[in-house]
């Protein structure tokens, strides 16, 4: 039997809710998907992909949160939660910029300041 990305993810997250890496490989999915749907890479915040785990929703960048709720050093994840806008970590709002200063701090290299913006590609 063919099991797709997300499934997988999910029986991984089974053995252990916690395994950050999981998390932020179902963001990355959901958000390539909704990129190829919109024609372009979603940096407006919002994701019309939803992955429904265990009765709850989860967003993209929802599960850019939990990944970094295990694993606050997830370069990766700072940078693609700021291509979302920003979001909640741990109870504390980071904005878009803050993400890609905590990607930046956690030795991710392609953080460039472009028109007064920080921005960083979906990895």
């Amino acid at each position: 039997k063919e099991y797709d990305s997300l499934h997988c993810f999910d029986k991984a997250l089974e053995s252990d809710p916690k395994y950050s890496l999981a998390w932020y490989n179902a963001g990355a999915h959901l958000a390539a998907n909704n990129a190829d749907k919109q024609g372009g890479c979603c940096s407006s915040g919002g994701s019309s992909e939803i992955w429904t785990r265990k009765g709850q929703n989860y967003t993209a960048k929802q599960c850019y949160e939990k990944a970094l709720e295990f694993d606050e050093k997830n370069k990766d994840a700072w940078c693609n939660l700021g291509n979302r806008n920003g979001g909640k970590v741990k109870g504390i709002t980071y904005s878009k910029a803050q993400c890609y200063e905590q990607a930046k701090a956690n030795g991710k290299e392609n953080v460039q300041k472009q028109k007064q913006q920080s921005d960083c590609t979906i990895a």
